[in-house]
């Protein structure tokens, strides 16, 4: 992983394991390194501190995230909310997201539905005004030609 956008190994260690000025607490650090407080105290003072201690260091200095590139840019603030590149996630928002991807595919599925039922009634519509159109246009003929016999056939401009 990419560590170019993390603060130094001893600058984390400080700030998960300072307290005040000048003071470490190095029974915290050998506990959650478990490791002697005489090897973690070496390398405090060397400021080098061995790959494994500086991913586990790093992961509880974010919060216990993974410690991979899909999770690099987000932590963990100190109320337990997620803090990402694109804002802040609550664990109300984790719990509830099952219900917002239902909601959204139900209102999908129902906009779909809508969208179906009013082609089919324009539809409907549609051939219902051609019909009463035709019904006029019937009507409309019959008034032109009243009397009008269909055995009687024109027989002056055949071939």
């Amino acid at each position: 992983m990419n560590t170019s956008n993390l603060p130094d190994t001893y600058l984390i260690f400080e700030s998960l394991f300072k307290i005040g000025l000048n003071k470490v607490d190095w029974l915290a650090a050998c506990d959650w390194l478990d490791t002697p407080e005489k090897t973690i105290r070496r390398w405090y003072l060397e400021k080098r501190f061995p790959a494994m201690a500086t991913k586990l260091l790093i992961i509880k200095w974010r919060g216990f995230l993974p410690y991979s590139q899909k999770w690099k840019d987000c932590r963990f603030d100190k109320d337990e909310n997620i803090v990402t590149p694109y804002g802040v996630c609550k664990p109300s928002d984790i719990a509830f997201i099952h219900r917002y991807k239902w909601q959204g595919q139900h209102a999908n599925e129902q906009l779909k539905a809508l969208k179906d039922n009013s082609t089919v009634s324009k539809q409907t519509a549609l051939s219902n005004a051609v019909a009463i159109k035709m019904e006029e246009l019937k009507a409309l003929t019959e008034q032109i030609t009243p009397h009008h016999n269909p055995n009687l056939v024109n027989t002056k401009y055949k071939l």
